[in-house]
């Protein structure tokens, strides 16, 4: 991406169930991510999991939830 705002269009057309590459990518680093915390037993655990974040909806609402907090 060339700049913040479209690097910020890019997260919420994944949160909001745009498939591809850069969703692949993303599911990719959240599972290393949860991996690393001790969240996820390994990498497909953890694909399992932030694919089920992003399915649902948690993913996007935490987001929202992060921007409302950052907004007051």
């Amino acid at each position: 991406v060339s700049s913040a705002a479209a690097s910020a269009e890019a997260v919420r057309d994944i949160l909001a169930g745009s498939t591809g590459p850069r969703r692949d990518h993303a599911v990719l680093n959240a599972s290393a991510a949860l991996v690393v915390a001790g969240v996820a037993s390994d990498l497909s655990d953890g694909v399992a999991r932030a694919a089920g974040a992003i399915d649902s909806g948690e993913a996007r609402a935490t987001l929202d939830r992060l921007v409302e907090v950052s907004a007051s």
